[in-house]
């Protein structure tokens, strides 16, 4: 995958963004760190899918029966 299509690399990029933004206290506030956790939460779920589809399925479209939702029934 590019770099420029790699949701992970520009999630991961987005992550140090904020983390180098709390540590000069330019976003501080409670509000930062969930969205660090949920950026996080979504980088470690996105790499565990990747690793049990294998390199073919993690170049190509997932499978809708493949997705995990948290708000399936």
């Amino acid at each position: 995958m590019t770099h420029a299509n790699d949701v992970v690399q520009e999630l991961e990029d987005w992550l140090a963004q904020r983390v180098r933004d709390a540590q000069l206290r330019k976003r501080s506030d409670e509000g930062s760190e969930i969205e660090v956790d949920l950026v996080r939460r979504a980088v470690a779920e996105i790499k565990a899918l990747r690793e049990r589809l294998g390199p073919r399925r993690g170049t190509r479209s997932i499978a809708p029966e493949d997705l995990n939702a948290s708000n399936d029934e």
